[in-house]
């Protein structure tokens, strides 16, 4: 029998598919009769590739000024927006440029509601949003979204495209929904979940689930029993790197190349964050490879040289080259280096067109890492193309790793595509037996699991006063507090820890100056509790 789970009493659901989000792709539909304009929920999960730049969500345009209306999107500042054609209904009170992980976006509108500020709500991840700016529209005013023979877009508004990965995107027509209709918090974690939504869709209403990768079109259809199907534009179906249908989702997330996490600006990120191109030095994934066995591929693009594939450590410089002790990777002429070693020939070279496995067991008192061309694993001697799971090169013990795709000169660039496992098709070859991709669920379960986060870390948001204040919400006493005000009052970020504390003359340390820390500042008598 089938074990019931708290996530299951909870109506906790799998999202199996992603559709990725590249270059000028978008869905469209023209409904042929209007829907509900005054009641309507928008509900996507979102995982962004790159900051800067509109990135629309879901949006109405015409190209006519009197009825284009851009809808709910991302905009260059990094807020979330709900806007019409010359009015800004919405903007978050927050950024929102995570491209780590997946993230829930629910817009909530009812103009029918007779307080203004019930007319329209943004929920991030299951949280009500402040907002920076709110114009309510008026009392029972029509939208116009839902709007007949006008084009409705998933991904697109005009000529801004969506950069990243979708999944599960709904549109109820004719209900404000509240997240828990299609999300739940998580007991043990507090982390924010996808619940399946079995409610009315109403007329124009859809759900995008992109689990059917039969061809192109088949990524727009409507599975919410409408058959509100949306065509499909600028799609692939093909398996390897250029197909974007993934496993990636909610529920599995998997890593890709971290644009946030680099070395130089000489590098841009591309293909979902999984093609690197350029000649700066390192780019590390988007999350460890903790205590497990953990395979991943490179595609060489090119015939450059200055390939250099492999893992480092997670605190390494960025701003080093691959020649570091921190790092292990294996070069396009054959070299390979690992950690404090010196550079060493013996290993197979290889160029455009070749692929590079890369393993990495850190289960192991001190990990491991080992290295294949085009399935052919490598050895400084005795190589014998076989996987030797007693083989391999040692690293650091207590350290922690990823994977990392490098360039090893100063000189020209390199282009390559990462497969982390996501991608339809998955792998181009087999992992070695006992090893799996990195994913969120091939990560090991903790021993002694935190139940209740907020316990024992938690933000809070406060007004300063000016003077003695007492900022309370905390579930814990905290022993390090890092402080940041929102505002232009000029002050700097702060950490106060009760090792270096006190009472009112606490030390601190400056995040954005290189100075000492600072000794007996007065904080006029502000306790965090």
């Amino acid at each position: 029998l089938p074990t019931i789970t708290d996530d299951s009493a909870l109506g906790g659901a799998v999202i199996e598919k992603s559709l990725r989000f590249n270059y000028n792709a978008y869905l469209n539909r023209t409904p042929s009769s209007a829907g509900n304009r005054k009641t309507f929920t928008i509900s996507a999960w979102v995982k962004r590739c790159s900051t800067g730049g509109v990135h629309p969500i879901f949006s109405r345009y015409t190209a006519n000024s009197d009825a284009g209306f851009l809808g709910l999107y991302i905009n260059s500042d990094d807020y979330i927006y709900f806007t019409g054609w010359s009015t800004v209904y919405l903007k978050s009170s927050r950024n929102y440029r995570d491209p780590t992980a997946w993230s829930h976006i629910l817009l909530a509108v009812d103009t029918t509601q007779s307080t203004s500020t019930d007319r329209i709500k943004l929920y991030f991840n299951g949280e009500l949003q402040s907002t920076a700016t709110y114009n309510a529209p008026s009392q029972n005013a029509d939208l116009n979204i839902n709007e007949a023979s006008a084009e409705h877009m998933v991904g697109r508004y005009s000529t801004n495209y969506f950069d990243g990965y979708l999944a599960e995107v709904n549109f109820i027509d004719g209900q404000q929904l509240s997240p828990t209709d299609v999300g739940f918090t998580e007991f043990q974690t507090g982390a924010w979940k996808p619940r399946g939504y079995y409610g009315s869709y109403g007329t124009n209403g859809f759900r995008l689930d992109f689990s059917d990768n039969t061809n192109n079109q088949t990524y727009g259809l409507d599975k919410s029993g409408n058959g509100n199907h949306y065509a499909t534009d600028n799609f692939s179906t093909s398996s390897g790197k250029d197909g974007d249908s993934f496993i990636d989702t909610p529920t599995n997330n998997f890593p890709t190349l971290n644009p946030l996490v680099r070395s130089g600006t000489s590098q841009s990120l591309s293909d979902g964050n999984l093609t690197r191109s350029g000649g700066a030095f390192k780019c590390m994934a988007t999350f460890e490879a903790l205590n497990g066995k953990y395979y991943f591929e490179y595609k060489a693009e090119d015939g450059n040289g200055n390939h250099a594939i492999g893992v480092c450590q997670i605190n390494t410089d960025q701003r080093s080259r691959i020649n570091t002790e921190a790092a292990a990777c294996f070069a396009g002429n054959g070299e390979f280096k690992i950690e404090d070693n010196s550079q060493t020939s013996g290993f197979a070279t290889w160029g455009n067109g070749d692929i590079i496995s890369v393993a990495i067991d850190t289960t192991l008192t001190t990990p491991k890492v080992w290295f294949a061309v085009n399935n052919s694993w490598q050895a400084a001697s005795g190589n014998s193309g076989t996987f030797n799971p007693s083989g391999g090169y040692s690293l650091t013990s207590g350290k922690k790793y990823t994977f990392t795709v490098d360039h090893g000169s100063g000189s020209s660039s390199t282009t390559g595509t990462c497969f982390f496992g996501a991608h339809q098709g998955g792998f181009n070859y087999d992992p070695p037996s006992g090893f799996k991709a990195l994913s969120s669920k091939n990560l090991p379960i903790p021993t002694t699991p935190i139940i209740n986060p907020d316990q024992h870390f938690d933000t809070l948001l406060y007004t300063g006063t000016g003077s003695s204040n007492i900022v309370e919400g905390l579930k814990f006493q905290p022993d390090m507090v890092w402080v940041k005000g929102r505002d232009t009052n000029g002050y700097e970020n702060m950490i106060i820890d009760s090792v270096r504390g006190g009472t009112k003359s606490i030390c601190l340390l400056y995040t954005s100056d290189a100075a000492d820390e600072g000794l007996g500042v007065d904080l006029g008598g502000r306790r965090i509790i």
